[in-house]
């Protein structure tokens, strides 16, 4: 299947002296299997093809099965966030949105992008923006740990829900590649454990 291609490399190399070209192909190994290989061909002379043409190739099967692997994976955690029941977001160090996950919208209203690089100030009830920031410092300041953080995030109605925020750097060692948020909805059991505890005080008086 790659014999084509190739011969149209080698036509393309012969008419471009002096001009490196890349292709890809597989070529069979003395025990019958096929690796992958990337080669760089020019004419020996800058000048024309009359004497001939010059080659470097390396194996590349296994980086390639690397990537395909991590492009797998990658595909297969973005199918778990996106079809998660949480809230699911990123943000840089300076608390701005840099991916917001599907479910934005059944949870606040929001379609991702219409959030993306906001900030706590900009959907945080006021109160609950400081101690907010002060947990994003304290990730800054202890990469790879995680901390929980309570806080009132606007709806697109304009009400506010009470979310529980896991939150974590990305990277196991800095700040550097921004922190990763799983929320979850709990306003009805703030609003059941506020009216417990105003039953427990009225029962008390």
């Amino acid at each position: 299947d790659d014999v084509p291609h190739v011969m149209e490399t080698v036509a393309r190399v012969a008419a471009n002296p002096g001009q490196m070209i890349a292709d890809q192909y597989r070529i069979r190994h003395k025990d019958g299997s096929w690796r992958l290989f990337e080669g760089l061909g020019r004419t020996l002379s800058p000048h024309d093809a009359s004497e001939g043409l010059i080659a470097n190739a390396r194996d590349i099967t296994e980086r390639v099965a690397v990537e395909r692997a991590l492009r797998d994976r990658d595909e297969r955690f973005r199918r778990i966030i996106e079809n998660a029941s949480d809230f699911v977001m990123t943000c840089d160090a300076t608390a701005a949105l840099t991916y917001v996950a599907p479910s934005s919208m059944r949870m606040l209203g929001y379609r991702p992008e219409e959030i993306l690089g906001t900030r706590p100030a900009d959907l945080l009830h006021p109160d609950d923006v400081p101690n907010t920031m002060r947990d994003l410092q304290w990730l800054a300041e202890h990469p790879g740990e995680s901390i929980t953080t309570t806080f009132r995030i606007r709806h697109k109605d304009g009400s506010y829900r009470v979310f529980e925020n896991v939150g974590r750097t990305i990277s196991t060692t800095s700040m550097d590649e921004g922190v990763i948020a799983f929320g979850r909805d709990i306003t009805d059991r703030a609003r059941a454990d506020e009216a417990l505890a105003h039953a427990k005080d009225e029962a008390e008086r």
